[in-house]
């Protein structure tokens, strides 16, 4: 995601959980205890919104593991011991799904996203939301696709077979 984008999604989370502890706060003044429960769902609503925040990070491949960046959440360094798992990306479209898509850019000009989630450790909470709605219960994730990474032909191939090197020792 780009900068501009992770700050709106980091943005509206903010404005989602001041208004659910604003709506908590008068349903206890105003003994509405309705209101209460509207301020646990748009908490909870605001879950997927700072999943945004976090879901495709730039990605930078060094010697011993990789580089993620994103501009709220700065830079991490993950080895490639702490990733557990590498799977394909189950939120990504299925083919032939972005019919809009195709129509925007032309038929020959359009390619269905291709992607993975490496499942990793000792990444902070909006990673582990990523891996929450990516089917991974509360382990973190890096999601890494075709539309996140220019370079993704060459870069998930070197990630995985570096990623087989170090799980093998």
């Amino acid at each position: 995601m780009n900068r501009r984008n992770e700050l709106f999604a980091a943005i509206l989370t903010l404005v989602m959980i001041i208004a659910a502890g604003l709506q908590v706060i008068i349903a206890l003044a105003a003994g509405a205890p309705m209101l209460i429960a509207t301020g646990i769902l748009t908490t909870l609503l605001a879950l997927p919104v700072l999943q945004n925040t976090a879901r495709s990070p730039q990605v930078t491949l060094e010697n011993d593991g990789l580089s993620i960046h994103t501009s709220l959440w700065g830079t991490h360094k993950v080895p490639f011991a702490a990733i557990s798992a590498i799977r394909e990306d189950p939120s990504l479209p299925p083919a032939g799904a972005e019919i809009y898509r195709q129509k925007a850019v032309g038929k020959a000009n359009y390619r269905p996203v291709e992607g993975k989630i490496l499942v990793a450790s000792g990444l902070p909470l909006p990673y582990r939301v990523v891996g929450f709605f990516a089917g991974e219960g509360l382990n973190a994730v890096i999601a890494i696709n075709s539309r996140s990474v220019s370079n993704y032909a060459r870069l998930m191939p070197l990630i995985e077979q570096r990623w087989q090197q170090a799980t093998a020792r």
